[in-house]
């Protein structure tokens, strides 16, 4: 099992400029299995137009640094969104194969698409 942890952390700094929009910057650090990075991080949480928002950090920043999200809310009940990032994972392969306990990479840029309703309740 040591073999195959990881970890890391983020310290971010934001100021919010004004209702709509507030930028933030940090630093992340990312340790794998025998590879170490440090990359700059930026957050950015803009309301462009009363419907179009673009965002990074939250879900996506859970793990191994924030992406990027553009969601379209035309209105109260409906949300659409698209969203990606930049991932590289590392894992030890077995014993056995063409590379008995080496390192794996995989490195990719996953687009999501998502949508979502509200139900709004209106008061009687």
């Amino acid at each position: 099992m040591s073999d195959s942890l990881f970890g890391g952390g983020f310290a971010v700094f934001t100021y919010r400029i004004n209702d709509r929009l507030t930028i933030g910057t940090g630093i992340g650090a990312l340790r794998q299995i025998e590879d170490s990075s440090v990359f700059p991080v930026l957050l950015i949480d803009w309301k462009i137009t009363n419907e179009l928002t673009l965002q990074t950090g939250r879900d996506l920043g859970a793990t191994q640094g924030p992406g990027l999200m553009l969601t379209w809310s035309p209105n109260r009940t409906w949300s659409f969104g698209i969203s990606g990032r930049y991932e590289k994972h590392r894992f030890r392969l077995d014993d056995d194969g063409v590379a008995p306990g080496g390192i794996g990479d995989d490195r990719a840029f996953p687009l999501i698409g998502e949508s979502s309703t509200t139900s709004v309740r209106t008061p009687r």
